[in-house]
Formats: C-alpha cells, sequence, structure tokens
C-alpha cells in the first residue's frame, strides 16, 4: 500500500508538471497517449510501459470496462479526473475520456532491421511533417505487417499524442525509428539486401506492372512536395499509382495503403505461400 502510495504521488508529479506544452511529451521520462484506441493498444502491447491511466468523470460502458480491466491486469493505477482537466493536458478534445501515461521506450534502433529476413517490409515517409499523416501512415503500416516506420531526425513529424491519437493504437505496436539522413539509411538498406521503391505521383512504373522483389522498403514523400530529389534518386525503382480519376493524387496514407497492399497481394501469390490465392 505504501509503494502504491509513493506511486501515485510520483505519477501525479509527472503528469501536473511536466504536461505545459500541448500535444508535446510530458517529459524525457514520459509521454501522454490519449483516446480510446490508442490506450487500449498501450495496455496491450508488451513493448510499452503504461504507468498510470486518467479516467474521465462519469465514463461508463464497455469501454471503460475494458480500459480498467486492461490496466488491472497489467497493475496500471487508474485516477478519475475531469473532462476539462484531461483536455488541458492533452491538448485536444478528442481525449475520449481517457489518458495514459507511458514510460518513454528506448528509442528502436536503425541496427535493429539488419540482417534482413527474406520477407521484411519497411516503410519510409520523407519530410511528412503533418502529425495526422504519420499517424495514418503508422496505421496503413500495421495493417501491412510492416516491419518499421524509417522517418528523418529534421523536416518531420515526430512521435507525439497526435500521431499516437490518429494512428488508432498502432504507433503502440509498429516501432519508428529516427534518422540523421534518409538518403543514406536508403543505400545502407540497399547494401544489405533491400530493395526500395519510391512512390512517385507520376513518371514511375505503374504498379499494376511492377514485380517487387524482396526484401522492400517503400518510400512516400509529404503531399505538397513528394519525395526530395535525391531521396528519389537513391531509390532502386520509382512506383506510380495509375489515376483513372480527375483529382491529381491520394492522400500519402492511402497512397502507402495502396502500394503496401500489393506488395502483399504479390506476396500471397507467390508458389508456396500459405496465403496464395
Amino acid at each position: 500500500m505504501h509503494d502504491n502510495r509513493g506511486r501515485m504521488q510520483k505519477l501525479e508529479e509527472w503528469f501536473w508538471v511536466f504536461s505545459d506544452r500541448k500535444g508535446a511529451p510530458m517529459s524525457n521520462e514520459t509521454e501522454i497517449v490519449y483516446g480510446i484506441n490508442p490506450v487500449v493498444e498501450v495496455l496491450r502491447s508488451s513493448k510499452l510501459d503504461p504507468v498510470c491511466v486518467f479516467v474521465a468523470h462519469g465514463l461508463r460502458g464497455p469501454i471503460s470496462r475494458r480500459v480498467d480491466s486492461l490496466a488491472r491486469q497489467r497493475g496500471v493505477l487508474i485516477r478519475t479526473v475531469s473532462r476539462r482537466e484531461l483536455e488541458r493536458r492533452c491538448g485536444s478534445r478528442h481525449h475520449q475520456g481517457v489518458i495514459a501515461v507511458v514510460q518513454s521506450a528506448r528509442q528502436p534502433e536503425f541496427e535493429s532491421l539488419f540482417p534482413p529476413e527474406p520477407t521484411d517490409l519497411l516503410l519510409v515517409a520523407d519530410q511528412v511533417q503533418d502529425p495526422r499523416n504519420l499517424g495514418a501512415l503508422l496505421r496503413s503500416a500495421d495493417f501491412a505487417g510492416v516491419k518499421a516506420v524509417v522517418i528523418p531526425r529534421h523536416g518531420a513529424a515526430g512521435n507525439t499524442p497526435t500521431v499516437a491519437k490518429v494512428s488508432s493504437g498502432a504507433a503502440a505496436h509498429v516501432p519508428l525509428i529516427v534518422v540523421s539522413n534518409l538518403s543514406n539509411a536508403l543505400r545502407r538498406l540497399q547494401s544489405s539486401g533491400y530493395w526500395c521503391y519510391g512512390a512517385a505521383a507520376a513518371g514511375g512504373v505503374s504498379l499494376f506492372r511492377l514485380r517487387f522483389n524482396r526484401p522492400a522498403v517503400i518510400v512516400v514523400g509529404a503531399e505538397s512536395s513528394g519525395l526530395r530529389p535525391l531521396v528519389s534518386r537513391s531509390c532502386d525503382e520509382l512506383v506510380t499509382i495509375p489515376n483513372y480519376g480527375t483529382v491529381e493524387s491520394l492522400n500519402v496514407a492511402n497512397a502507402a495503403s495502396i502500394v503496401l497492399m500489393e506488395v502483399r497481394r504479390q506476396e500471397a501469390m507467390s508458389p508456396g505461400h500459405p496465403n496464395q490465392c
């Protein structure tokens, strides 16, 4: 009982003292994750260490019971606070009545991608600055079974509570790896056996005509500017999704989803694959 009180006091200090910046991590030690699905996935993930869950007064129903059950299974403390306080501390009205305080995980290393397995699939996001787009990319990556998402250290959105919320919990499962130089990272991946495919709005090989080699890296760029020239030249091949309509391009996460699932479709069609169609 004494240990729990001491831990609760420390958690309160973390929550109320270190969450000064709206929408940003609380401190170097802890981060805020908000929203029902993200919090549930945090509680389910063996990779993360949730230390406390803050629930809004009056939250009831199956969702509340699920959060409560998962938190108790993990030995995570639960505290009830007002919705206004939750909104003030996470910087968003879309917390859905629940916030988790998570011990900051050790950042995954780029070296963890080596040596590659034959069927490894990676997603690289070149200067995707909107955290909502990065969150959507993480969700697409998780759905496609991507091993990791790689982003540059500068000129890109980081792993913020908004990213976790938009990812619908995928941020708890997909490693987000930060590198200093994206072009150098692509060359290093290529030298170890990865094939790098850049998604281009125009000028690439049609997605429906390209046969992907494995292990594969799919590289996507920012919606407004696409891939930077040096990053584009670092790819083994550029691929374009055929456009049958009038709009010029797709949202970056939608485009990534289509390309990633085409890689998986080709994999499923290969002889001897357990999911061969």
